[in-house]
């Protein structure tokens, strides 16, 4: 299976960030990323993981990772943890929010 094509190489337990973010099950998804509960191996605590292809004709992950790092310390507004590219995906990691 070709990574860069397919999100069939994002299971359940695999890690991306470069064995940083164990991966779990998808907890949403929309017009452009998919979101997946991850475990960040680091810091020891569960995060929200924003997943989107790397070929995909309108990337947003980028753009929101700039977004975010200005909004940083705003109420209510996630704290971003890590963002990059790994296994054909652009990947941003969030503060887990909610229950």
């Amino acid at each position: 299976v070709n990574c860069e094509d397919s999100e069939d190489c994002l299971h359940d337990a695999s890690f991306v960030g470069g064995n940083r973010f164990e991966l779990h099950h998808r907890i949403g998804s929309g017009s452009f990323s998919t979101v997946r509960l991850a475990t960040d191996t680091r810091l020891g605590c569960k995060v929200a993981l924003k997943i989107e292809k790397v070929n995909t004709k309108f990337p947003q992950i980028i753009e929101e990772a700039r977004r975010y790092k200005l909004l940083q310390g705003g109420t209510g507004i996630p704290s971003m943890v890590w963002y990059g590219t790994d296994r054909g995906h652009n990947i941003l990691a969030l503060e887990l929010l909610g229950p």
